[in-house]
């Protein structure tokens, strides 16, 4: 599955060479990236699971920030 190319994507996190749980499938790291792919660092701190986790299953709109044009 693809992402839009304003989505932005992430590296995920490792840890003894296994990611952290939701990374492993997590569409913002599998997903084709362009050349110029806009990237976030994952959240330090994930309680029960990762806020910005796009799961593969779901279809994912790109919405526009409040005061953007």
């Amino acid at each position: 599955m693809n992402l839009s190319a304003d989505i932005a994507r992430c590296d995920g996190v490792q840890y003894d060479g296994e990611f952290r749980e939701g990374c492993d499938d997590c569409l913002r790291r599998t997903a084709q990236r362009g050349d110029r792919a806009v990237m976030i660092e994952p959240p330090a701190l994930v309680v029960f699971e990762c806020e910005m986790r796009v799961e593969g299953n779901t279809e994912v709109k790109p919405t526009r920030e409040a005061g953007s044009a």
